[in-house]
């Protein structure tokens, strides 16, 4: 009997959503979204943070999942956020890359990026 790793599942849907999305995995800290943070400390309430890459625009993307406490993070996320200038996504309930049944992803790219955003969200697999 062998045990499946959840872990390749979510490699599989990030893959899937990265290629219809049209983005790419990034390796740039948080900061490169979130200029005003420290490059190692994420707003509370954020959990399953990636930075993702859209080559067309040059714009990096912020997904964070945390288990139900999207309005947290979101909440977290309006106060960091006044004034500081970037836009932002509460996915769909059900959709994701981590657990969609259990998470709510949130996406978070510089001002200006709301459509592509929009977009990414909707690419969103549930």
């Amino acid at each position: 009997m062998s045990i499946k790793n959840p872990l390749i599942r979510i490699d599989a849907r990030r893959d899937a959503w990265c290629h219809l999305a049209g983005i790419k995995k990034s390796h740039a800290r948080y900061n490169r979204v979130l200029p005003w943070l420290n490059q190692y400390v994420m707003p509370h309430g954020f959990d399953h943070t990636e930075i993702f890459y859209h080559p067309q625009s040059k714009t990096h993307i912020l997904l964070t999942e945390p288990y139900h406490t999207a309005q947290k993070a979101l909440q977290s996320l309006k106060v960091y956020a006044d004034g500081r200038g970037f836009d932002y996504v509460l996915a769909k309930e059900g959709t994701g890359v981590w657990y969609p049944s259990a998470c709510m992803a949130l996406l978070v790219g510089k001002n200006g990026s709301l459509n592509l955003l929009e977009h990414c969200s909707s690419m969103l697999p549930e």
